[in-house]
């Protein structure tokens, strides 16, 4: 029901997102993941990753996952997280840059209430 209701819903709308919350192999049911309900739709993948240590290996990972089930990655999003200015958050981006073979699409910092999305997904702001 819910992937008909996805489906039925973008053919309504430009730019549709389906968010999946908490990471790409979280279970939303029994033996049912986050994954599996990404594949199901076949839709382009949008990584979001908090700016903080691990990020690198969370988002390679999660990146590989994604291309493993065959789903193509539209970008990732980095998240700024508000009070962290470590080794790690300075330097995450430009690494992400030389290492994750897809576009950065955005960066969001802490509080932010919009963000400005680059052409190739419209170039709206949300």
């Amino acid at each position: 029901a819910a992937l008909t209701a996805m489906r039925r819903l973008s053919e309504r709308h430009e730019g549709f997102f389906c968010e999946g919350a908490g990471g790409w192999m979280v279970p939303v049911a029994r033996g049912y993941t986050t994954a599996d309900f990404a594949v199901a739709l076949g839709w382009s993948v949008i990584v979001v990753v908090r700016n903080k240590l691990g990020a690198l290996s969370h988002t390679l990972l999660t990146l590989e996952g994604v291309r493993s089930r065959g789903l193509k990655v539209a970008g990732v999003v980095l998240n700024h997280v508000e009070g962290l200015a470590d080794a790690a958050t300075r330097t995450n981006r430009d690494v992400l840059l030389e290492t994750i073979n897809a576009p950065l699409l955005a960066e969001v910092s802490c509080g932010a209430e919009r963000i400005v999305w680059p052409s190739s997904l419209g170039g709206s702001v949300s």
